[in-house]
């Protein structure tokens, strides 16, 4: 069952990976929407719909790309932390019998109830570290988010001669 861990280690360091470049391409258009959102008129006058539009189809194209990579590795990591157990099982019995023991009801019940009860810790493994990936993503977006400095002034506050702006 240690052999599992590997694949499920290079997996999610694919998995980070993707998820970083889907974030990415998500801010992207979503931006882009926003821009579109905020200039509505002007992009209805001059009939730019589609190529707005066109910008956004790519950009979702491009974030479904990384979501599908996602789930591609998902699927393989979880193949390999379910089927590892049966594996392990199958291999073990036959191990067993190839040693020349025989298999009966005494020894394979209490095996099989051993092999089960690791199932669920190890199904479980995937999820949690998914989940935990992708915190870390979102607490790294976060802390760079925190970490802009603030404006010095605001912008587009007037200063009136006397002094305070707020009295206007």
């Amino acid at each position: 069952m240690l052999f599992s861990f590997p694949i499920s280690a290079v997996a999610f360091g694919k998995i980070i990976q993707a998820r970083v470049a889907q974030s990415k391409f998500m801010d992207k258009r979503l931006k882009k929407l926003s821009e579109m959102l905020q200039g509505v008129r002007v992009l209805k006058y001059y009939a730019w719909e589609a190529f707005f539009s066109g910008q956004v189809h790519e950009l979702r194209m491009q974030e479904l790309a990384q979501l599908r990579r996602m789930a591609i590795l998902r699927a393989v990591t979880t193949f390999s932390i379910v089927g590892t157990p049966l594996l392990v099982t199958l291999s073990t019995f036959g191990l067993y019998t190839r040693l020349g023991n025989k298999l009966t009801p005494e020894v394979a019940f209490p095996s099989l109830l051993l092999f089960q009860s690791l199932i669920f810790p190890l199904t479980m493994l995937p999820m949690i570290l998914s989940h935990a990936l992708a915190l870390s993503v979102a607490l790294k977006r976060l802390d760079r988010f925190m970490q802009v400095p603030p404006f010095a002034q605001p912008c587009c506050v007037p200063q009136l001669a006397g002094g305070n702006p707020n009295l206007s």
